[in-house]
Formats: structure tokens, C-alpha cells, sequence
């Protein structure tokens, strides 16, 4: 296991925030491989893929990547990076909505296709729906804590693929 996550999920995983499929087929692609792999471990090649991640405690690829996004965006907007955030993101004006948190980002309006599955747009979603409750965001790992189970939840209701 410590070979696949050091040799096969670094390669996988490098700047998914660039490069991040958003076509189903090509979800399946880079999956089949974590798949492929998971199936040579003793014990789990007769086991669905699901109960193989739970036994090697391990997540999904699509899991990790958007993860990884939530994480990415905290690290913009928070001044953690070098990058800019308003080259990527507008904060949703607070005059309107009270029900989110104050850290909620609007859209752009976006007449290509490509511009819809782009890191900024992607991460609008999964980001908008944290509970509105502030310490969430007093740091990352506290963020880090509660982004798993928020992604859970955004896969299976938002499914949304560009």
C-alpha cells in the first residue's frame, strides 16, 4: 500500500486542480487505474471496488480531487499562496443572504463551455454548500476535518460533471 500512495497516487493526483477531468469517461480512465490496482491486494480481488476503498481505507480519485479543490480554494482566499484570489473568485454580497456563511463566492458568467469546468468554476458548488457555522474556517485543519464528509455529501447530491 505505501508503494501505490507513494509512486502511483503522487503521479495521479499532481496538480488535479489543473488538470481535473470533467468528462465521465475520462473520471473512468483515471479511476480504473486506483481500481486496477486495489484489485492485487491479497484478499480484495473478489471484493467490489466500494468494499475494497473501505478495507484499504482508502477514498475514490473523484473524492480526493475535489478535496483537494476545497482545500486549494481555502488556500487562496486566505492569503496562503502567492495567488491573487479575486483572479479567481468574487465574494457574493451579504446584503441578500443570510443563510450561508460569509465566505460565499458567485459565479462568473461564463459563455464557453470550457470556462465551466475550470478550477474557479468547478469548486463553486461543493464550496458555497459549508454549513454557515464560522469556525470552519478558523483554520485548515479544522477544514480539513469537516471537508470529507462535506464531499460526501456534494458527490452524492450535486453529482454534477461539467
Amino acid at each position: 500500500m505505501r508503494a501505490f500512495k507513494t509512486y502511483v497516487l503522487t503521479v495521479i493526483e499532481y496538480a488535479s486542480s489543473v488538470w481535473s477531468p470533467h468528462y465521465a469517461a475520462d473520471i473512468r480512465k483515471v479511476e480504473r487505474v486506483q481500481r486496477k490496482f486495489t484489485k492485487h491486494f491479497l484478499g480484495c480481488s473478489r471484493l467490489s471496488y466500494a468494499d475494497r476503498l473501505a478495507s484499504l481505507k482508502l477514498e475514490s480519485l473523484e473524492v480526493r480531487r475535489l478535496r483537494h479543490d476545497l482545500i486549494l480554494t481555502y488556500k487562496i482566499l486566505f492569503g496562503l499562496t502567492d495567488m491573487n484570489y479575486s483572479d479567481f473568485f468574487t465574494f457574493a454580497d451579504r446584503t441578500h443572504s443570510t443563510r450561508s456563511h460569509v465566505y460565499k463566492l458567485l459565479p462568473s458568467h461564463c459563455r464557453v463551455d470550457v470556462r465551466k469546468c475550470f478550477f474557479a468554476e468547478r469548486v463553486l458548488k461543493p464550496w458555497n454548500n459549508f454549513p454557515a457555522e464560522l469556525h470552519h474556517f478558523s483554520s485548515l485543519s479544522v477544514l480539513f476535518s469537516s471537508v470529507l464528509f462535506l464531499v460526501l455529501i456534494c458527490l452524492s447530491l450535486l453529482h454534477v460533471s461539467c
